[in-house]
């Protein structure tokens, strides 16, 4: 497979155009694809290539509509073929952002224009390497470097590490005669070098943004292996939510005290208690954390469902970035590689840039990290390894032989408590939900207060 990996307005999308030509003939009639990031990036970049390569010497014709494509004429097929074909030949436009359009279609050969864009996602190029599949097909992309996302862990990545199965092409935007290097400096300002390098010389190199800047596939993921039965302590990080539930999980080494992050969990629209299912099968236990400090009632419905979560410490999101930096730096926290998705997200966590290119503190597209969320819960139920259990709230008690609690039930009372605990907590939306604060008493013994949750209107 072909990888053009190059600087802007270098020549990348003519090159693509003419060797989807050349593998059309080689190929025969069938159906073919281009496929580009958007509609609006094709008409304006991909289009004139196409045309100029395809329509202008009568051999294609373009049609517009709901479905844009090229289809072969008589001319063509003869200029192409020799004779006339019983199969007609079709190239099909398609959009990154559309993955599902191409599951209808077995392709023959296609080109994806400006593959590095965030537009294609992981599941865009899955779509495309299966519908190639049928006829051991081959795929052709072009783009420039634009960040850290699917098509560097999918394309860029497997070539740096030996995957002869695809051959990178790289060059400069002045590899282009018709490249004005004096123009573009002229009009586009102060650039840092990093952007430079990715968008003038098409090479990686990590943004300024880069949150985990330490991070190294290289140093920082191992291949898969079965986790001893020996190493007692696993622990879950979990990102709460109603459509957007991630987790993921960790077993430490108890010899080296590296934690080897071994699952990620991603799902949504279900119920709590499927999400604390399908976390527990297998008979894992974990010392796990999650959600923020307001969000006690899902800590409560994962406690109910035989899932015991802390509540966090009062750690800010930077505190939490920090910790995870710290572990990844020192070698404390490895990856299976075959995580790809979470690898990803945080390669692609960053923060945004001012408009001199320069990281500010916030979060690009935070809402988009759920995995990168629940690493930094992960950290926390690593460093929550105290040994003590935990109530339905998610916090730490001291047990002892007058006050021990039962999965069960906390149904007790005594001459030290003024309350007692009801025997199952109640249901999710009952307008007498109950909260528990805990004090000491005189005695220096532990008092529970129970007290009527409101409910919200």
């Amino acid at each position: 497979m072909p990888a053009i990996i190059a600087g802007f307005q270098s020549g990348k999308s003519t090159f693509l155009a003419y060797w989807l030509r050349r593998e059309i003939q080689r190929k025969g009639a069938g159906q073919y694809f281009a496929i580009s990031p958007t509609l609006r990036l094709f008409t304006r970049q991909m289009l004139l290539h196409m045309r100029d390569v395809f329509c202008n010497s009568g051999w294609f014709e373009y049609v517009g509509g709901s479905q844009l494509q090229f289809r072969i004429t008589e001319l063509g097929e003869m200029a192409f073929f020799g004779t006339k074909q019983q199969q007609p030949t079709t190239i099909f436009v398609l959009y990154a952002t559309d993955p599902d359009a191409l599951e209808s279609m077995v392709g023959k050969g296609g080109i994806a224009d400006e593959a590095g864009q965030s537009k294609y996602s992981a599941r865009t190029f899955e779509a495309i390497f299966r519908r190639l599949n049928v006829h051991n097909a081959r795929l052709a992309v072009g783009t420039t470097p634009y960040e850290f996302n699917a098509f560097k862990t999918r394309i860029y990545d497997r070539w740096a590490n030996g995957d002869t199965s695809i051959e990178v092409f790289n060059f400069a935007s002045t590899m282009n005669p018709a490249f004005s290097l004096e123009h573009f400096l002229a009009t586009s300002g102060p650039m840092p070098e990093w952007r430079r390098t990715m968008m003038l010389e098409g090479k990686f190199t990590r943004p300024a943004g880069s949150i985990y800047d330490c991070f190294d596939e290289k140093l920082h993921t191992v291949p898969r292996f079965k986790i001893p039965k020996d190493w007692p302590r696993r622990y879950l990080g979990i990102d709460f939510g109603p459509m957007n539930t991630a987790a993921l999980m960790a077993a430490k080494n108890p010899k080296t005290a590296i934690c080897y992050i071994y699952r990620s969990y991603k799902q949504g629209g279900v119920e709590v208690e499927d999400h604390a299912r399908e976390i527990l099968k297998g008979g894992e236990k974990f010392i796990a954390s999650g959600g923020a400090l307001s969000e006690d009632d899902y800590r409560r419905r994962y406690y109910d469902a035989g899932l015991p979560i802390h509540r966090p410490k009062e750690w800010s999101v930077e505190d939490g970035i920090s910790r995870v930096w710290t572990l990844i730096k020192s070698g404390h926290l490895m990856i299976f590689d075959d995580l790809e998705k979470l690898i990803s997200e945080i390669r692609l966590y960053s923060r945004e840039l001012d408009d001199d290119s320069q990281p500010t503190l916030k979060i690009a597209d935070k809402a988009t990290f759920h995995r990168a969320d629940a690493l930094r819960y992960l950290v926390q139920a690593i460093y929550h390894d105290d040994g003590r259990p935990i109530d339905q709230f998610g916090t730490s008690y001291e047990p002892d032989s007058e006050d021990r609690r039962a999965n069960d039930g906390f149904e007790r009372d005594d001459e030290r408590r003024s309350v007692t605990r009801p025997a199952q907590v109640p249901g999710r939306g009952s307008s007498d939900q109950w909260r528990e604060s805990k004090t000491k008493d005189s005695r220096g013994g532990r008092r529970v207060v129970a007290s009527p949750r409101v409910r919200r209107a």
